[in-house]
């Protein structure tokens, strides 16, 4: 595995509500072919995090805070 990178942050397109309302996300995992299984979405107005998996349920919760 030389020079490859294990992880990809790649951004998604949500729809023009989410998108209104500041999300934004990112493919987390991936199968070996491409296939996106879990995200992660950041409201960037409000700092709101959540993790979300392959059913579209949300695991985790949490809130970035700006420095």
């Amino acid at each position: 595995m030389s020079g490859v990178q294990p992880y990809r942050l790649e951004e998604v397109s949500l729809d023009k509500k989410e998108a209104i309302e500041s999300w934004r996300r990112w493919t987390t995992n991936a199968s070996r072919d491409g296939v996106a299984n879990t995200w992660a979405e950041l409201n960037t107005k409000t700092g709101s995090l959540r993790l979300i998996d392959l059913d579209n349920k949300v695991n985790l919760k949490g809130t970035c805070y700006r420095r």
